[in-house]
This record gives structure tokens, C-alpha cells and sequence, in this order.
């Protein structure tokens, strides 16, 4: 992707966090980079404030359930395989992200 239409398409999508984390992203991003930083920067901030975790046991759940259908998957001949509704429905109702409630 040339470096004009990479530019242009982060400033279309920029997200108002990285705005707000901008120094100290550049300041304390190591490792895998800046998304390490803001997600625990996000998890002290909610743990500090009392505030409810932008992961909720939910996507744990799901997330964790993507290694066993997998294999599930591969085992069946790489047939498709349901991801079960962990939350019994409750993700269709309308709730609002956590992340963007201080910015």
C-alpha cells in the first residue's frame, strides 16, 4: 500500500482513544506494540475506577471456545461447525461500549 493511501486511510478510521493515548502510546509501546499498551492501560483504568471490564466472561468464553471448534472442524473433514450463543441471546440488545464512555 503506498504511504499517501495508508495515511489517508488512517486518518478516515483513526479512533479517538489513540488521539488521547497518543504520548504515551509512543512512549511506552514494546513488544507487540501499541494494542498491549492500551489494553492494559484499559484494564488498570476500569480496575481503579470500579469500572466494568471491556472484555466481558462472554467474549472470554467465545474466545476460548475457537480452538476446540477448530479441531472440532478439522476433525469432520473442515465441516462448517455452529458457534453456540453463549450469551443466550443477550449480545442482540443494543448496549453501548464501555471503552468509549470517557472520550
Amino acid at each position: 500500500m503506498k504511504p499517501e493511501k495508508y495515511n489517508e486511510y488512517r486518518e478516515k478510521y483513526n479512533h479517538p482513544l489513540w488521539d488521547k493515548l497518543k504520548t504515551q502510546i509512543s512512549v511506552n509501546s514494546v513488544g507487540h506494540g501499541v494494542m498491549v499498551f492500551v489494553m492494559i492501560y484499559r484494564l488498570i483504568k476500569c480496575l481503579n475506577q470500579g469500572l466494568p471490564l471491556d472484555i466481558n466472561v462472554y467474549d472470554s468464553v467465545l474466545w476460548s471456545a475457537i480452538t476446540p471448534l477448530s479441531e472440532l472442524s478439522v476433525a469432520q473433514n473442515s465441516s462448517s461447525i455452529k458457534v453456540p450463543d453463549f450469551t443466550g441471546g443477550t449480545w442482540k440488545n443494543n448496549n453501548k461500549s464501555e471503552m468509549l464512555r470517557d472520550i
